[in-house]
């Protein structure tokens, strides 16, 4: 099942070449989890 959702990358979210900084990857991912889940399965992640 093909998901995609938008995030925006914030200023500190990344080095001065444009580069998103690893941990940030992991926040990105889990809001795109939380994001899945209420587009998916009709609920909120915490609940």
């Amino acid at each position: 099942m093909p998901f995609s959702t938008r995030i925006r990358v914030r200023f500190g979210d990344a080095d001065p070449a444009g580069l998103v900084y690893y941990p940030v990857i992991f926040h990105y991912f889990h809001i795109a989890l939380e994001e899945f889940f209420a587009a998916c399965c009709g609920i909120t992640y915490h609940r």
